[in-house]
């Protein structure tokens, strides 16, 4: 069964890193908006440089 959540580029599935990083990229937004803006930096901007450093790598 397929999840739910795609990533496909070039017509293939995505890595499970990237999934997961893309997750964690998106809970620190909502933490961000909903919480505190420190979350911004802490979570978020580490979680955008991996996925920098990993969709190069395909």
């Amino acid at each position: 069964m397929r999840s739910p959540v795609s990533c496909r580029r070039r017509g293939r599935g995505c890595r499970p890193a990237e999934k997961i990083v893309s997750c964690v990229a998106v809970a620190g937004l909502f933490g961000a908006l909903t919480s505190s803006r420190k979350i911004l930096f802490v979570q978020i901007v580490p979680a955008l440089v991996v996925l920098a450093l990993v969709l190069p790598a395909q």
